[in-house]
């Protein structure tokens, strides 16, 4: 389920619908909600590349590709939302991979976001042995 707790900002749960979306069409109709055009995701590493900016995402078109990059069926749920920090904990699964992590958010004056820090969790030694052998490790 990807619905975000009622105290989150609406940009945040159009984001997590985004990020949700199967279909592209959806996914711009969540995205354009949620986010201004000219927002920024900046993605962070994990393990040794974890304070790292892996890569840099600038504007609704390359934010929308990054979001299309994600395998069908990956679902992302809020499981929790820090007023005080803009900040979301979320979790990820995708197949039988289960991952967590942090976004914090920044926004405009009409409420959308105009940045995204993306950091997910390191990953446990079991998952990062298994996605080295091409195996997904089970929840």
């Amino acid at each position: 389920m990807s619905r975000a707790a009622p105290s989150a900002p609406a940009a945040v749960e159009q984001w997590l619908r985004a990020m949700n979306a199967d279909d592209v069409r959806a996914r711009g109709e969540h995205l354009e909600a949620a986010i201004h055009p000219d927002a920024i995701v900046l993605r962070y590493g994990f393990d040794e590349t974890r304070d790292d900016v892996i890569e840099r995402l600038e504007g609704a078109e390359q934010i929308a590709a990054w979001l299309a990059r994600s395998p069908a069926g990956t679902r992302f749920v809020l499981v929790g939302w820090d007023e005080a920090g803009s900040r979301l904990r979320y979790q990820v699964q995708v197949g039988g991979y289960l991952g967590a992590g942090t976004q914090a958010v920044t926004f405009d004056g009409q409420g959308r976001i105009t940045s995204v820090r993306h950091r997910p969790d390191d990953l446990d030694r079991a998952q990062v042995d298994a996605l080295a052998r091409g195996v997904v490790a089970e929840a």
